[in-house]
């Protein structure tokens, strides 16, 4: 494994720390060019699964909602959509969605002016809605993970899209950070 690699991964772990996610705390990472661009988590009290979320549109004079994954702009008013855990109603941003959201301009003029694609690090593969959201930036070309998500339509979503993604064997990370890990039941 890649130094980079490696580095990317523990990066993602440690800022995995911050969430106050209940159910899976995930943490992700941009790097580029020996740099890295941003470190976000997941935010909010996400105790369902993704499957069981609702996706609303953030101008909240549209009432436009979704449980489409696949859908990341409101089909109404073109807006972006912002997850919704139905049990509780409190928003529920993941860790990709957060990152391209606060970072996205800022790394597509850098793919524009290097015609250089990101790699993006994550805690765990993302789910279709990420992966979807992946795709439509255009500028990440390689997408590195080390747990698997509840089912691979993301991995197969970005796969069908020509995007590289690897898992990263955990045993190659250091035990301490392994330990920070955290997710329902472990």
């Amino acid at each position: 494994m890649e130094d980079y690699v490696k580095l990317g991964i523990e990066q993602a772990i440690k800022i995995s720390t911050l969430s106050r996610c209940n159910s899976r705390k995930v943490g992700a990472c941009i790097y580029f060019n020996k740099l890295f661009y941003g470190f976000n988590h997941n935010e909010g009290c996400c105790d369902e699964e993704c499957e069981t979320i609702e996706f609303l549109c953030s101008d909240k004079t549209c009432n436009y909602k979704t449980t489409n994954p696949i859908e990341v702009w409101c089909q109404r008013c073109g807006h972006f959509l912002g997850s919704v855990n139905e049990s509780s109603n409190n928003s529920v941003v993941h860790a990709e969605e957060h990152l391209l959201k606060k970072h996205g301009n800022e790394l597509k003029k850098i793919y524009k002016e290097t015609g250089k694609k990101v790699n993006l690090f994550i805690t765990d593969a993302p789910c279709l809605k990420c992966a979807n959201l992946i795709v439509k930036n255009g500028f990440i070309g390689r997408v590195f993970y080390l747990r698997k998500f509840t089912n691979e339509d993301g991995i197969k979503y970005l796969l069908k899209n020509n995007i590289d993604i690897k898992q990263v064997d955990i045993e190659r990370i250091e035990p301490s950070l392994r330990k920070l890990l955290t997710l329902r039941g472990q």
